[in-house]
């Protein structure tokens, strides 16, 4: 059974539905899909099979967390499928994560996030007393978010082709509305990002790390948010 097969395979895509569907039950187009859910799904397995499958157009609205920012939705049943791809390719970038990334990771999240620095903020007050801390939130960091570099990303652990041409069609399907260059952008949240996102903003602040001479950096990072550490002799 081919990687494309896992993924359009009858159980995956039902688990994929009840996790899109997971604490929205109460809104329309959930309740929608719920009442004919089945005959949804073998529909949307019949198109993948056939490479007919088409990915829609996006639902743009605003939130304010505090700042003001323009958030875009998939069709829910496209985030069924970016569900399904989730579940069977996750595991080929979970291996090769270092350890401290903390967004969009099972058994990570903010607080790991926190509770780590803490630790590497205790270990360098032991060691040093006093020292460096670089906090650094890349601009604009999902809007510039080049496709053929995540695709090119995608490609080192992905080796099958129809996978690989379904992340090209979800990826290509979305441009961030701030962006200013064509091919660019990628959606905020797990089903989208993979996890590369913040593998990107990791690779950035490690080489940062290691260009201070930082004889064992350390760095803990968020999308685009990252902290890397080092002590006060660096140059």
């Amino acid at each position: 059974m081919t990687l494309y097969d896992q993924i359009t395979d009858w159980g995956n895509l039902y688990a994929a539905y009840r996790a899109a569907a997971s604490g929205k039950h109460d809104r329309a187009e959930v309740l929608r899909h719920d009442l004919h859910a089945e005959k949804i799904l073998w529909r949307l397995q019949r198109e993948l099979h056939a490479g007919t499958y088409k990915h829609g157009k996006y639902r743009t609205f605003k939130v304010y967390d505090p700042k003001q920012r323009d958030v875009s939705a998939a069709p829910f049943t496209d985030r069924i499928v970016h569900h399904a791809l989730v579940r069977q390719i996750e595991p080929l970038f979970e291996r090769i994560f270092i350890y401290d990334s903390y967004a969009c990771r099972k058994g990570k999240g903010t607080h790991a996030a926190v509770l780590r620095l803490q630790h590497f903020l205790r270990s360098a007050h032991d060691k040093y007393g006093e020292f460096y801390v670089l906090r650094a939130d890349i601009r604009k960091f999902f809007a510039s978010i080049d496709h053929a570099i995540l695709l090119s990303l995608l490609g080192r652990q992905i080796r099958d082709n129809r996978t690989l041409m379904l992340c090209e069609q979800i990826i290509g399907s979305y441009r961030e509305p701030a962006a200013s260059q064509p091919h660019t952008g990628s959606l905020r949240g797990k089903q989208l990002s993979l996890g590369l996102d913040s593998s990107l903003s990791l690779s950035l602040s490690l080489s940062l790390s290691l260009s201070l001479s930082v004889s064992r950096p350390k760095a803990v990072g968020w999308t685009e948010q990252m902290k890397p550490l080092a002590s006060p002799l660096a140059t």
